[in-house]
């Protein structure tokens, strides 16, 4: 299962949802978040096959993780660098963490997407 899609595809759509008024923005935002939030606690469950916490070894068999290694966007250390930054260990991250991070591979992965559109 490619768990980089979900991702990818809310992140292409919050970038394109610009015609909306502000009020609708509002409203929508509020639904956005209870869904990313719901999807993410879905992935890090799954990630960390129940427990409390996404060991680096899960995080290292995730497909998002895996696709920005292959694009040469992400290295192990910068993951791990990552993972301090939010307040994770060497070995294991909690959902806030884990929350902060995605934010910050999804990013890695829009900006790759916006340097191929240039």
């Amino acid at each position: 299962m490619d768990i980089i899609q979900p991702f990818a595809v809310a992140a292409m759509e919050a970038m394109e949802a610009d015609d909306s008024s502000e009020s609708e923005s509002i409203i929508d935002q509020d639904e956005v978040n209870e869904d990313d939030m719901e999807l993410l606690e879905d992935v890090f469950a799954r990630l960390g096959n129940g427990k409390p916490y996404v060991s680096m070894k899960d995080l290292l068999n995730w497909d998002l993780v895996l696709d920005l290694f292959v694009e040469g966007l992400l290295t192990e250390e910068l993951l791990q660098q990552k993972i301090t930054q939010f307040g994770g260990t060497n070995k294991r991250v909690d959902i806030t963490c884990f929350d902060k991070l995605v934010d910050s591979l999804v990013e890695l992965y829009e900006t790759n997407i916006v340097a191929e559109d240039e």
